[in-house]
Order: C-alpha cells, then sequence, then structure tokens
C-alpha cells in the first residue's frame, strides 16, 4: 500500500521542470518525468494525480474565455517571465537555441542525473521515500544549494508553469501540485486552514532596548514556525502555501533534522557557515499567520495541534528564561505561579478551515477569501480572561507583576535585597528593572535560541 510521500511524489513529478523548454517539440509527460518516476518505483498519470494538476492549475492561475483555450506560447521564441506582484516583464532574449534535440536531449538527462542523485535510500538500498521528497521539494528550484551546477543555471529556478501566463514557475505548479496529490491520494477531500496568532504590535512594541524589539520580533516568528511544525511534520513543507517556506533557514534546519545530517545543503548556506548575527536563523523570517493545505476531517485536529505546540513552546521558554534570569535550577514555588499565570492566556489563537472543493463553480480565489474572512470574524469574536495582578509592576510593559521570590515584595516600591540584586545588570537587567515573565522571556531570548541552534546544528 502507497503511503503520502509517494503520493507526494507523484504529483511533484506530473510536469517535468524543464515543462517550459520541451514544450510543443517533445511530450512533456514523458522525459524526465516517465524516467525519474520509474527509477521511484512510481506509476504516473494516476487519476488522483490528474485531479490534483486540474486543482492546482485552477488555483495558479486566472481562468482563460473559451475562445483563447487553444492560446498558445512558445517559450523560447519569447522567453518572458512576469514577477507575480508587480508584474513587472523580463524578457530573458535569445532562448531559441535551446530547443535544438541535441541540447533538448542534454536537458533532459541532466535534469533526470539531477534528481535521481537527490534519491534517498535505507541500509538495504530501499527508497526512503519521505526523505527523497524533502530533498526534491528543497533542492528542486535551488540545485546550487545542494552543490549542483546545471546546464541552465539561475533560469532552472524561475521557469514558468504556464508560458502563456508566466508569472508563476513551474515550482509554485508542482508544490501546490503534491499538497492536493498527497490528500486525494489518500482518498480524502482537502481543506483551507488559516492559522494566526497575536497578539503582535503591543508584544513587540514593550521593549526598553533594540534588542528587546527584535526578540519579540523573532520569538513571533518562531512560535509560528511552531504551529506550522503541526502540519510539516505530517504532511510535508509543500502543505503550507503562505508564505512559501522554501529557503528559509529555520525550515533547511527542520529538513537536515529529517534527513538526520546537514550534509545535503551546500557549505553556501548561509545558516551552515556565519558565526555571527548575520546568520539567517536570527532573521524574523515567518509572520504570524500561515495558509495550509490539509484534509479536511484532520483539519481541526491539525489547527488544536498547533495551538498546543505554540501554547507549549511559550510556557517552556519563559520558565526556561526565569531560570536564566535569576541563575536557578529550579524557580520558587511563588515566581514559578506567577510565570504561568502570565503566559497561560497571553497569547492569542485563531483559525478558520474552508473546504476546497473541485466543482466547475467552486473557485480558489472564492475559498481562500472565505477562509480570510472567516479568520477575521473569529478575530472580532475575542476570549476574554483578566489576569488579577497586585502590587508594583514590571519596569518595561507596566501591566504584570515583575517576578519575585516572595509575594510580600510586590507591595513595596523598589525594594532592596530581592532576587533581582544578583541578576547580572550588563548582561540581563539594569539597576532597579524588575521584569515579569514575558519581558523576562524577551530579554533572555537571544542565549536560549542561540543555545537552540547550536543544540540542533550539533545534532
Amino acid at each position: 500500500m502507497s503511503d503520502i510521500w509517494e503520493y507526494k511524489l507523484q504529483g511533484f513529478f506530473h510536469d517535468p521542470p524543464e515543462k517550459a523548454v520541451i514544450l510543443f517539440r517533445r511530450a512533456h509527460e514523458q522525459g524526465s518525468v516517465r524516467n525519474v518516476l520509474q527509477t521511484l518505483g512510481l506509476p504516473d498519470e494516476q487519476e488522483f494525480v490528474r485531479k490534483a494538476d486540474r486543482m492546482a492549475s485552477a488555483a495558479d492561475r486566472m481562468d482563460l474565455p473559451p475562445e483563447l483555450w487553444h492560446f498558445r506560447t512558445d517559450f523560447l521564441e519569447n522567453p518572458i517571465i512576469k514577477h507575480p506582484l508587480s508584474n513587472q516583464e523580463y524578457d530573458l532574449r535569445n532562448l531559441e537555441e535551446l530547443g535544438d534535440q541535441e541540447n533538448l536531449d542534454k536537458l533532459e538527462k541532466e535534469t533526470t542525473d539531477f534528481f535521481t542523485r537527490l534519491i534517498e535510500r535505507g541500509e538495504n538500498g530501499e527508497i526512503d521515500y519521505k526523505k527523497t521528497f524533502l530533498k526534491f521539494w528543497r533542492f528542486g528550484p535551488r540545485p546550487w544549494d545542494a552543490n549542483e551546477k546545471l546546464y541552465l543555471g539561475r533560469l532552472f529556478g524561475v521557469l514558468p508553469a504556464d508560458t502563456r501566463i508566466p508569472d508563476h514557475t513551474i515550482w509554485d505548479h508542482v508544490n501546490l501540485t503534491s499538497a492536493l496529490a498527497g490528500i486525494l491520494g489518500m482518498g480524502k477531500q482537502p481543506a483551507l486552514l488559516r492559522f494566526a496568532l497575536g497578539p503582535v504590535q503591543g508584544f513587540i512594541a514593550q521593549a526598553r532596548k533594540t534588542a528587546d524589539l527584535w526578540a519579540g520580533s523573532h520569538l513571533l516568528s518562531m512560535l509560528t514556525f511552531q504551529a506550522i511544525t503541526a502540519v510539516i511534520d505530517e504532511f510535508g513543507p509543500d502543505s503550507v502555501i503562505f508564505p512559501n517556506l522554501n529557503g528559509l533557514a529555520i525550515v533547511d534546519l527542520w529538513i537536515a533534522q529529517q534527513l538526520g545530517s546537514a550534509d545535503a545543503f551546500s557549505d553556501n548556506v548561509l545558516w551552515k557557515t556565519r558565526n555571527s548575527d548575520a546568520n539567517p536563523l536570527w532573521i524574523a523570517a515567518l509572520p504570524n499567520v500561515f495558509t495550509a493545505v490539509v484534509p479536511l476531517d484532520q483539519a481541526h485536529e491539525i489547527a488544536e495541534k498547533a495551538r498546543a505546540r505554540v501554547m507549549d513552546f511559550f510556557r517552556e521558554n519563559a520558565v526556561a528564561a526565569a531560570k536564566k534570569m535569576f541563575g536557578m535550577n529550579d524557580l520558587p514555588s511563588t515566581m514559578m505561579d506567577q510565570v504561568l499565570a502570565q503566559t497561560k492566556d497571553f497569547l492569542e489563537v485563531f483559525y478558520a478551515i474552508v473546504p476546497w472543493t473541485d466543482g466547475q463553480d467552486d473557485k480558489y480565489g472564492d475559498q481562500a477569501n472565505a477562509v480570510g474572512n472567516d479568520l477575521a470574524a473569529t478575530k472580532n469574536l475575542r476570549k476574554f480572561n483578566g489576569l488579577q495582578q497586585e502590587g508594583y509592576r514590571c519596569s518595561v510593559c507596566g501591566e504584570r507583576e515583575w517576578l519575585r521570590d516572595d509575594k510580600d515584595l510586590l507591595n513595596r516600591h523598589n525594594p532592596q535585597g530581592t532576587v533581582w540584586d544578583k541578576v547580572d545588570k550588563k548582561k540581563y537587567a539594569k539597576k532597579d528593572e524588575k521584569l515579569c515573565a514575558l519581558c523576562t522571556l524577551k530579554r533572555v531570548w537571544p542565549e536560549l535560541a542561540k543555545k537552540d541552534f547550536t543544540d540542533q546544528m550539533k545534532n
């Protein structure tokens, strides 16, 4: 019995990466598609793959009126690509020589050999379909990140999926097709899941130092990634259609963990080599919202799993930050109660789910708008849990109690002889600063994140 990763590979390789080049010159369903699928031991032209292709195509591009259904554009004669947002055209010029049979043969062989080298096998030579798919997804549009040099160079990563509407790449199309094929192959209905967390502006703005501002932004990005792992652990990174995860350092690190090694990545990939804050792992690269394609019957479970991962990550790091701040192995019970109370209901998590149907009158744009509107409506129904706080408040946010090991200290202005007197004043908190659990977390976050990244890269 096939598993989801086999279905996804069939969807990913239903079209060859070089489709735009070979179109009108040879059958694009053959060539590298046939060669790679045969090497993988997978069938082609399955009905669920054709359906996934149709649904992805409808989402990728505008509907053409019937009189233009047979309209054709030869990419080598008119090599135009467009920016998907600005619609700015880029004329690549002089690609007609690629259409020679010799060059087409070379391109087909090179593509076949490249993906064949990416195939992961176990100790007994059996194909590991999950690891193979992850490498196809990551390095397909960026061969140079795997130390591969292909004939088309950087053009290989931007070849259009549809030469008539060249504002999206073949990789955009096959990624969405593979996400849908994995679900349809299991006999399930796809759905759009939109997930958001907050608060954003207020949490970031409560800062006294530039480092606090960065820490708030980076921490929110990492919280989003924790939610995203609830999707990609089971359904792959192609299932997240916004934002595009390909090439993000934190996702690369996740892929390296799945592969069991970072050896597949070139040493030119910056997250492997830069030992400063210029390392892209320190970039707050993810927004506070994502959209994913998931099975409808599992969508609610996945969203709740994402919520749980966010809450657990936030709480565990708040406890770790307090221990780091005060140099404690265990927090006093009074302080632990504060940390748990201040983190319990601070984060806001919202999500909406809309079935993705495949009828003649069902448009992806309408369904995407529907899930966005549902999420906005959900945000308007805010659940409010009041946090009872007593005495003097945090020096930074002014909203929550400052952390202490003795409850009676809260009613004294700037008491001396507290745990805050032992805090490193150059590293963590200035003189007379006393912080709550959340502001402590932001102040210590750079060290916690560095340790986490270092441990992951060592492993």
